[in-house]
């Protein structure tokens, strides 16, 4: 089980570099204006995970969309398992 900021996950865009990223896909399940950001929660595809986002405001995305996500692996913070 690994844990990561919220700040380290990028939202992707088509001109967006993804070398080196992990990649995910998402559903956006909220949006939450915050004037020059956008908070978002989404849910990743075929996995029961939720994840919050903070983005720029533009270009703004609307829930029920799908969504690219970038993780770089420096990003992932191990956690250590319960014994």
């Amino acid at each position: 089980m690994s844990a990561v900021r919220p700040h380290r996950i990028e939202l992707l865009t088509d001109h967006t570099s993804a070398s080196g990223l992990n990649i995910l896909r998402a559903a956006v399940l909220r949006a939450s204006y915050l004037g020059n950001v956008v908070d978002y929660q989404v849910r990743v595809l075929d996995e029961d995970l939720e994840l919050r986002i903070g983005a720029p405001a533009v270009p703004r995305i609307h829930a029920g969309e799908i969504v690219t996500l970038g993780l770089a692996p420096d990003a992932c913070i191990p956690l250590a398992a319960d014994a």
